[in-house]
């Protein structure tokens, strides 16, 4: 009962958490672009993911458990389910966000030759371009990473692989 009334109250959470980071970004859309909010929207939804189901998860439990103590039973289905939206969020930030970033980069400039940046890469292909800049190579060409510097690079891989561990993190 108490992971069902968890489970009910983050969805709405997640939801409400995702609108301000997503218009933010919706914001910064260049103005010279043709592509409107209703186009470009759902290719922002996966980055804002991993943001918003941690946060909403926790405020979620917060809510839903407020009023009970917590059990030996119920902790572990609490830990199931972050270790759940921990494993969906770090699949979405490595495999769906950057394609969603790029699909967005080649709507708002509406070309489909877009160079990929160190967002729009997958956990792989942004720590072998790291490891190739780190010997002295030169990165892939089609990919715009030779004017960003290495440790914004890592950065981004870094940050994006925290974020996904966030709702498990919260809950241990």
């Amino acid at each position: 009962m108490a992971i069902t009334r968890t489970i009910a109250f983050s969805i709405p959470a997640i939801l409400i958490l995702t609108m301000p980071p997503e218009y933010v970004l919706l914001a910064e859309t260049p103005s010279w672009s043709h592509a409107t909010y209703t186009t470009l929207s759902p290719y922002l939804l996966p980055a804002t993911l991993p943001l918003s189901v941690p946060m909403g998860f926790a405020l979620a439990i917060v809510v839903a458990l407020r009023e009970k103590a917590t059990s030996r039973r119920i902790a572990p289905a609490i830990l199931a389910a972050a270790l759940t939206c921990s494993t969906l969020s770090f699949a979405a930030s490595n495999w769906l966000t950057p394609e969603t970033n790029q699909a967005y980069r080649m709507e708002v400039s509406g070309r489909s030759d877009v160079l990929k940046g160190a967002n729009e890469l997958t956990f792989g292909e942004l720590t072998r371009a790291i490891d190739v800049i780190k010997r002295g190579g030169v990165a892939d060409r089609r990919l715009l990473l030779s004017n960003q510097p290495l440790r914004e690079m890592a950065l981004v891989l870094h940050g994006r692989i925290a974020l996904s561990a966030a709702a498990w993190r919260s809950q241990r």
